[in-house]
């Protein structure tokens, strides 16, 4: 075992003592000679990735930093880093001090020497909490990493990023541990630079954010530039750019500066900004500029890696609020407009306002009303930075004055009362009047003075804003209303005549009246109409000086009785009811009758009541005026005929008595009758005569109203009967026929049965029904001369048996439910049923159980009269089982000589199956126990023919594994039929692989090459029922020369869509000249620059081919489908140099065909690149990478001392990783983080021991770490 491999060992089983020594050695014998790694022995990047501590923002650096050694002492910075790092996360750790005075030494020798900076403080900055830990996380000693290598002076400041995004360290740290705080460091650095730092007072603010491009030297230049423009350095290339506008109200907004950004940069007058930026910036831009503010209020940028146009920012202006109150007598005015900035605003119903002006506004507001002023009348405000409250104002109303004469008979009209105007306005002896009325005031004016009337009767004004003059009214005696409306219950009455009034007025259908009066008139009014009396009976007037309305009166109706008495056969008769006048009460008990009628009254009085006619009919009145109290009326009550004829065998039969008439009702010889029944009688009639049965017995009759014939009954002589019950299990029991009987009755629903027989009648009466026997079995009779009752029978039923089994396979199956039966039946443990049924049974006997289906699905049995026996049924399992891959059916297309290929197998299934395994012509091939159950092998010998696929699979409940079976053909690849060109492709790819899962597996040589060229494609389908969608697309290409170099790939059947068909074609060479042919590699040419091939290395092309037409056409698949579902490469055999930066490139390539060659690959022109590749990982042997468009792909490695550009050749060498002083063997990939601190504990002592070795050699320069 190699050192290397057991210090490894030792690493991971925690044993430090043993991995101290054997790293001690490593050191001793490694490097002997000059203390330098050989270099075969450099870090691999993906270990020194995890070293490094990858757990900040950032990352890694370029690969320009990834093996730099700026202290010169053999080591690369960034593992130096990465150990630093690891020590520092461990506070126990016992080197952790000595790790700390070395870090403090180096730094103090770099800075006094201005040798540059040993650390890149982008790897170590997070570090936890420590306090300790921390100085050491942030300070970056000499030249920002961007800096070109003529910028010598080394530059002592703080740099941004680990300030200002992390607050990690304050002025009183004391970041290098030499007793002076960093601020006196950095007034030290501004002195020796010639920067005035003791003017920036932001330096010393809480959280310190200070950073190179200040203005420390207060110049107006950023303190890089000032150091351009002094001439002291090289300005640096700042390959980033970052640019955007600032738009306020859709223009752009001059004078925004972007703090943040490198020299803050400000926008033109068009808005616009740039700013320039190194390759891997971070930090957050944010605009400013007084009075606005900015959406989003800033841009967060991480570790850019390209320029970022269209960093737009909109600008909203900052508004104040001008707010105080308009009070009017004390209380809100509303509706007083002000003239802001930004527009008219008018004051709230509580006299409340509030004006918005803009940020640093200077100017006026003045309220404004109609008929108001205002105090004060203006405000003044100058630079408003903040909101103004309180700002109130009084307001004051204007008046104006209405003014004018009254006249009569063209003399001046004294004490007029001008109603309406404020303040009770009279005229004056001279008849002139003058009002006061609020600006904008509106109203009507009435001129008031008892016994005159005025033209105009008033004057209406409407806002008034002017001086009203000359509203003149002129007087003339009045003339006088009385007026009013007469009712009776609530209504109009018309045809009142008014005694009193001048004319006698008479109201008309609206009941209302007037009468026009001179001034000063008396008098009596009194209404009169005949039949009606009135409230009050007059109304007396007095000197009339005013019209007077409402001078109602109300009405009474007088009322008239008319009376008598009804009777019937000289009795009063009660409840006769009278027609022809509305709510007339009938007759009482003793026939009398009252009707009240109003006075005049005219009409006809009509008596009523069923079944009763009268006379008179009725009695007239025309005008009735006088009551009367003896209109009677005589009623006489109606009857009806009831008649009808009693037959026995279609003859009279008379002598028959009707019971239940009012009166004896006989039937005559011919056997009708007939009586008389009052109106609306009620009764019972029965026919009565001994030794005769009546049909119906009785006939009932309610409220006859009309005569009734054809009321009839037949008869027959007397009979017995006889009556029982048939029974069984207790219930009763239906169609139970009684043979002997008269007419065979049967028994009813509720097993009764009933019969006649004639007096002295002898039989024998048997039950029967089928399916039973009866105990009794009969009954005889003789000379029956009575009822007969209880005569009953008991049923028993008749069974038969139905029996049968249920097996699957050979097997019986038990617990088959079978329903059907009159009660559900399961089968034994032997599968086996027996059922006693009814005789007679009927019905469908269906069996179930869960994952199986039955043959015949059902029985159906129609009478069951016999024992039904072998009523078997065959069982098997319900559960669709697919093998998924290789598809049934499919071809593998094989080069000939081709002795090995790998097959894949997958299965479509269920929900619970827990195993499944395979086997391929009945040899076992592998097993799976998770879903889509795949199984990889490599399986040979290869041989032409069909060939059989079969899965066992073991599936809950069934007790035995299931099967399923697919076959494919193998069929050996003819290149005169298929292959003309001999390119190793198919010519025709979607008519060769016509089914999904048909593969095409070749090798050719290349003429004139070295060389062979590896294919294989795949055809598959979207949505395929069979391919359950966990199963990926996989395609794997096998080195004959080589097994261990393999190419294989992983991709979502998604790719494509379910409309589409496609092939997935994949190939792989040692170079580009095997890979597409000389013509296609040369126009691939040159490949990157300073690269070759990473040792066992491939090329590797891929494309996606898809057809909607079953291949009549076909193209390659859109890159952005791809990148939506990346494709999964892993490339096995390789052996990368980690110090030669292994990465990947692509090269675009694409599918042609036509009809000279077939299908060919044909060269693209956009280069090498490597942006097609994402998640790309290398290990010592493996290459992995998502594909994020298909081309052709190749791993490249930095060409080494006497190496040149192109293919690389030969396969790698093993897994090494390099660590100080010695080889490590550094697998697992990725161990827990802490495991890292005791590999930093070995490679502290292997720089021990190395000191060591300077310091008794000086052989070399190395760094100490005591």
């Amino acid at each position: 075992m190699t050192q290397r491999r057991y210090l490894r060992r030792m690493v991971w089983r925690k044993r430090i003592v043993a991995a101290i020594a054997i790293a001690l050695l490593a050191c001793r014998t490694g490097n002997a000679d000059d203390c330098v790694p050989k270099d075969d022995e450099a870090p691999m990047v993906e270990d020194l990735n995890f070293i490094s501590g990858l757990r900040g923002p950032g990352g890694i650096l370029a690969p320009y930093f990834a093996h730099k050694d700026l202290d010169t002492d053999g080591i690369p910075d960034v593992f130096e880093a990465g150990l630093l790092n690891a020590l520092l996360d461990e506070p126990a750790h016992p080197l952790r001090a000595a790790a700390k005075q070395g870090f403090q030494d180096c730094c103090d020798k770099l800075w006094k020497t201005n040798e540059g900076a040993a650390m890149i403080e982008l790897f170590t900055f997070y570090m936890g909490s420590s306090a300790t830990g921390r100085d050491f996380a942030v300070w970056e000693m000499a030249v920002d990493q961007n800096v070109p290598e003529n910028f010598k002076r080394p530059y002592a400041l703080i740099e941004e990023y680990s300030i200002a995004a992390y607050n990690l360290i304050t002025g009183s740290d004391d970041l290098d541990l030499d007793g002076k705080t960093n601020r006196q460091e950095f007034l030290e650095a501004c002195t020796k630079f010639g920067l005035n730092g003791a003017n920036f007072s932001i330096w010393t603010t809480a959280d310190w954010g200070v950073a190179y491009v200040n203005n420390l030297n207060t110049t107006g230049q950023d303190d890089v530039m000032a150091s351009f423009i002094a001439g002291t350095i090289t300005p640096p290339v700042l390959p980033r750019t970052l640019s955007g506008t600032v738009l306020w109200n859709g223009n752009g907004l001059g004078g925004v500066v972007i703090n943040g950004l490198l020299g803050s940069p400000m926008t033109d007058s068009a808005g616009f900004y740039i700013a320039h930026t190194t390759q891997g910036w971070s930090g957050t831009a944010t605009p400013s500029k007084p009075g606005f503010t900015f959406d989003p209020q800033a841009r967060i940028y991480t570790s850019i890696a390209e320029d970022y146009g269209a960093q737009d920012f909109t600008a909203e202006q900052v508004t104040y609020d001008v707010t105080g109150r308009v009070t009017w007598n004390g209380k809100g005015l509303e509706n007083v407009i002000f003239t802001g900035p930004l527009g008219n605003v008018q004051s709230a119903s509580d006299g409340s306002y509030t004006v918005p002006v803009p940020y640093d506004w200077s100017g006026n507001l003045s309220p404004k009303k109609d008929g108001f002023t205002f105090s004060p009348a203006t405000k003044s405000y100058t630079n408003v930075t903040a909101a103004q409250s309180a700002q109130n104002y009084t307001a004051t109303q204007l008046t104006r004055t209405i003014s004018g004469h009254v006249e009569y008979l063209g003399a001046p009209l004294v004490d007029v009362l001008l109603q309406g105007l404020p303040g009770n306005v009279k005229t004056g002896s001279d008849g002139i009047y003058i009002g006061t009325v609020p600006y904008g005031w509106s109203g009507t004016v009435v001129p008031v003075l008892t016994g005159y009337v005025f033209d105009p009767p008033s004057i209406s004004y409407v806002s008034v804003t002017d001086a009203q003059r000359q509203q003149i009214y002129v007087a003339s005696l009045g003339q006088f209303t009385i007026s009013g409306i007469i009712l009776m219950n609530g209504m109009p009455l018309s045809g009142v005549t008014l005694q009193g009034l001048p004319g006698s007025p008479v109201t008309g259908p609206g009941g209302f009246y007037n009468a026009s009066l001179p001034y000063q008139w008396s008098g009596t009014v009194t209404p009169v109409k005949a039949g009606v009396t009135f409230d009050p009976p007059s109304r007396s007037y007095s000197s009339l000086a005013a019209s007077q309305a409402n001078q109602d009166f109300t009405a009474t109706q007088l009322m008239r009785t008319i009376g008598g008495t009804v009777r019937a056969n000289g009795v009063g008769l009660a409840g006769v009811a009278f027609g022809g006048i509305s709510g007339a009460p009938p007759s009482d008990a003793n026939g009398v009758y009252s009707i009240t009628v109003p006075y005049g009254w005219s009409g006809t009085i009509t008596p009523i009541k069923e079944g009763y006619t009268f006379n008179p009919d009725a009695h007239s009145y025309v005008n009735f005026i006088v009551s009367m109290s003896d209109e009677d009326f005589t009623a006489t009550l109606l009857t009806f005929t009831v008649s009808g004829r009693i037959t026995v065998n279609g003859a009279g039969l008379g002598g028959v008595v009707l019971q239940g008439f009012s009166e004896p009702t006989i039937t005559g010889a011919d056997g009708t009758f007939s009586t008389t029944v009052p109106y609306g009688w009620s009764g019972v009639i029965t026919p009565v005569l001994e030794g005769y049965f009546f049909t119906p017995a009785s006939k009932s009759y309610s409220s006859v109203t009309t005569s009734l014939s054809s009321q009839n009954f037949t008869s027959s002589l007397s009979s017995f009967g006889i009556s029982g019950k048939a029974t069984w299990n207790g219930a009763a029991l239906e169609g139970v026929t009684l043979q002997g009987l008269p007419g065979n009755p049967a028994t009813r629903g509720d097993g009764t049965y009933n019969a006649s027989v004639a007096f002295d009648w002898s039989g024998t009466v048997t039950p029967r029904k089928t399916g039973f026997t009866f105990a009794p079995v009969s009954r005889e009779y003789n000379k029956v001369q009575s009822v007969q009752t209880d005569q009953n029978y008991t049923a028993t039923q008749i069974t038969n048996t139905v029996s049968g089994e249920v097996t699957w396979g050979i097997r019986k199956l038990a617990g088959v439910t079978l329903h059907g039966f009159p009660s559900p039946v399961t089968t034994d443990n032997n599968g086996a049923y027996t059922v006693q049924v009814p005789y007679g049974f009927s019905g469908t006997i269906t069996p179930s159980k869960t994952g199986y289906e039955f043959d015949p699905p059902s029985r159906v049995y129609d009478t069951v009269a016999t024992a039904q026996t072998a009523q078997n049924f065959s069982a098997s399992p319900t559960v669709d089982l697919f093998i998924a891959s290789p598809r049934d059916g499919s071809t593998l297309y094989v080069a000939s000589g081709v002795a090995k290929v790998r097959l894949y197998f997958a299965l479509n299934a269920p929900a619970g199956v827990s195993r499944v395994e395979y086997s391929i012509d009945g040899k076992t091939a592998g097993s799976a126990t998770t879903p889509p159950f795949l199984v990889e092998t490599d399986w040979s010998p290869v041989s032409a023919g069909a060939h059989t696929v079969d899965a066992s699979v073991t599936l809950a409940p069934y007790p035995d594994p299931l099967g399923a079976q697919a076959q494919f053909n193998i069929e050996i690849i003819t290149p005169v039929k298929q292959d003309s060109d001999g390119n190793g492709l198919p010519d025709a790819p979607f008519a060769i692989l016509a089914n999904d899962g048909d593969r095409w597996l070749n090798v050719v040589d290349v003429a004139g090459i070295p060389g062979k060229r590896y294919i294989e494609m795949v055809r598959f389908n979207s949505g395929d029922p069979i391919v359950p969608d966990t199963l990926p697309l996989i395609v794997s290409i096998l080195r004959r020369d080589a097994m261990s170099r393999s190419i294989r790939v992983t991709a979502s059947r998604q790719v494509i869509s379910s409309a589409e068909s496609g092939i997935f074609l994949l190939e792989s060479a040692d170079s580009l000249d095997a890979l597409l042919g000389e013509t296609q590699a040369a126009a691939m040419r040159p490949e990157p620059e300073a690269r070759i091939l990473v040792p066992g290395g491939q090329y590797v092309e891929a494309s996606v081919l898809t057809s909607d037409n079953g291949g009549a056409s076909f193209a390659e698949i859109s890159n952005a489908r791809v990148s939506l579902n990346p494709f999964r490469f892993e490339m096995t055999g390789i052996v990368p140099d980690p110090s030669k930066n292994p990465s990947l490139y692509s090269h675009d390539t694409h599918v042609q065909q036509t009809p000279e060659t077939g299908l060919a690959i044909r060269a693209g022109t956009s280069g090498w690149i490597t942006d097609a590749i994402a998640n790309p990982v290398f290990t010592t042997s493996t290459f992995r990478f998502d594909a994020m468009a298909l081309s052709t792909f190749a791993p490249y490695q930095e060409a080494g001392e006497g190496e040149g550009e192109g293919e690389g050749e030969g396969e790698g060498e093993g897994e090494t990783t390099t660590c100080i002083g010695g080889s490590l063997d550094l697998s697992p990939p990725s161990p827990p983080r802490h495991a890292w601190a005791d590999l930093a504990l070995l490679a502290a002592s292997s720089l021990l021991m190395a000191d060591m070795t300077r310091k008794k050699s000086n052989a070399c320069r190395t760094k100490t770490l005591e």
